[in-house]
């Protein structure tokens, strides 16, 4: 394709146009336009953890599920995050506290009660009761649709 017409199908996408509609306008397939726009596209800025913040609030039993919140990330980078500091993992359950609100949390979920409810009850996270209720063998609903 001739830089005209890509520079006009890259004009056409910012001013708010559809692939299919550039398309159908300048009459060349979906797959060219898409091309186009791929090989035009801005380079997606990397996001930049602080590492050694991550790791001092996980040090300091900061709640995971409060270090992904404030950090913008996910459990699997919070985990490689550790590793790569060689820093030891807290168990998920260790106190008997602790499996006292899973087992509320599980008869919570039994009962009919909403996750986000549960989740905020009980201070247990999604993955963790989740991971509980398969190895109870409990069957998972499905999210209600509104």
């Amino acid at each position: 394709m001739d830089p005209n017409k890509e520079a006009e199908v890259v004009q056409m996408h910012q001013q708010g146009m559809k692939a299919t509609a550039i398309a159908v306008e300048l009459e060349i397939s979906p797959s060219a336009v898409r091309a186009v726009l791929r090989k035009n596209a801005p380079p997606v800025p990397i996001k930049v953890l602080d590492e050694d913040a991550i790791v001092e609030a996980y040090l300091g039993s900061v709640p995971v599920a409060d270090i992904l919140k404030e950090h913008g990330t996910s459990y699997a980078t919070l985990y490689k995050v550790l590793a790569a500091h060689d820093v030891q993992t807290r168990a998920a359950i260790s106190a008997p506290g602790r499996q006292k609100q899973l087992e509320a949390a599980v008869a919570l979920y039994k009962s009919g009660s909403p996750l986000w409810t549960i989740l905020q009850e009980t201070g247990i996270s999604q993955p963790v009761l989740h991971n509980e209720l398969h190895k109870q063998g409990i069957t998972l609903r499905r999210p209600r649709i509104l």
